[in-house]
């Protein structure tokens, strides 16, 4: 088989939503997924067929809430490993069956827990719980993992960094509000230079909103991606508000336009609906697609620490303060008074490199402008 980095370098078309098709085969909507699914096998293999037969290349595990953190609501926290490493063997069984030269990508959904110090969960413990499901997904022999739906930064993070322990390529896509920002406030360029300067092979949006919706965003990134762009967005917001299998294929060719060359579909989207988004691919120029690449000087990236920067003109750090540390799950604010120090002015420095950009004093996380011209915690 092709190497799985070689082959998200080419445009590629994934599957669509799982458990809002299981939902019209029978699952109850309120049961534990993965139990469900382990107990119906068949109707789990046949929906991924009929996404194969529709054209889909890469094909993701129905592990979206096979985390122990997420059992623990159906009291089933004990199972995770082996409901994971089965499903994934499921998902890999398929692909082999109906095309063997599918991909199999372990999909890692985000947690409902959220790090310090927002919430009470240390950054480290957060690694190990995606570390502990990309290993049980990769025992069950997938070919990559994809961090999906991401809905914070910090969650990011500690996927790319749990799930690069078992050596697989990792993707990441992000959930971000109308305004392309995180629900914690993170900027999608921010995030998608961190994710990529991680190890993310590809980066992109999962479960937004339609596709005509996530142009701008796309647009927002593509000067600054240096890994491709994956979109997989919904097709409508429920049952009975669908786009139309051509209407969405139509909308999906302006995400191509705007530099995205991995599509596939989050909720309500159907084996219909990517069939027609793969007769749309198959028949779209590639090479007509100009992208503007931005001056890398736009935005400055974090270096060696040499000098100091004034970020703020309060006696003592804040909350509030827009310059000093970031807001990441790095640090404490007990560690981060203990870090700062007050300059004879009585304004509170930080570290920076060597061209002035200030830098959080705990993770070196640099503040920098983004596409927006907004001033942003890089992390």
């Amino acid at each position: 088989m092709e190497d799985p980095l070689s082959r998200l370098c080419k445009p590629l078309l994934t599957d669509g939503a799982a458990k809002t098709n299981l939902w019209l085969d029978g699952m109850p909507m309120y049961s534990c997924p993965a139990q469900w699914m382990l107990e119906n096998p068949d109707r789990v293999q046949k929906l991924q067929r009929r996404f194969l037969q529709a054209g889909s290349q890469l094909l993701c595990t129905p592990t979206a809430q096979a985390d122990a953190d997420s059992l623990k609501q159906w009291d089933q926290q004990q199972n995770s490993d082996d409901y994971n490493e089965r499903l994934a063997r499921l998902t890999v069984e398929s692909c082999r069956e109906a095309n063997p030269h599918a991909l199999a990508a372990g999909v890692i959904a985000p947690l409902q827990l959220q790090a310090e110090p927002f919430g009470e969960t240390p950054f480290f413990d957060l690694i190990n719980l995606y570390a502990r499901q990309a290993f049980a997904l990769k025992r069950g022999g997938v070919d990559l993992l994809l961090a999906d739906t991401m809905t914070t930064l910090s969650q990011s993070r500690a996927a790319i960094l749990g799930c690069r322990q078992t050596g697989l390529p990792v993707m990441v896509t992000m959930n971000v509000e109308e305004d392309g920002e995180t629900c914690m406030g993170s900027d999608l360029v921010s995030a998608l230079i961190t994710c990529q300067k991680l190890g993310a092979v590809a980066f992109g949006l999962s479960c937004c909103d339609r596709p005509e919706k996530l142009y701008g965003h796309i647009e927002e990134i593509a000067p600054y991606a240096k890994v491709p762009i994956i979109v997989r967005p919904r097709a409508g917001e429920d049952f009975d508000k669908l786009l139309s299998p051509q209407e969405m294929a139509e909308q999906m060719k302006g995400l191509l336009q705007r530099g995205a060359t991995i599509l596939g579909g989050c909720c309500y989207t159907t084996p219909e609906h990517i069939e027609a988004i793969g007769r749309m691919m198959q028949t779209f120029d590639f090479s007509a697609v100009r992208r503007q690449w931005e001056d890398e000087g736009t935005i400055l990236m974090a270096g060696r620490p040499s000098r100091t920067f004034w970020t703020s003109t309060s006696s003592r750090p804040s909350r509030s303060t827009a310059g000093g540390i970031c807001p990441t799950s790095c640090w404490s604010w007990r560690r981060a008074a203990r870090t700062w120090r007050p300059s004879v002015s009585r304004r509170w420095t930080t570290p920076t490199t060597s061209r002035s950009t200030p830098t959080c004093c705990t993770c070196r996380c640099p503040f920098i402008r983004t596409a927006r011209r907004r001033w942003r915690w890089r992390c």
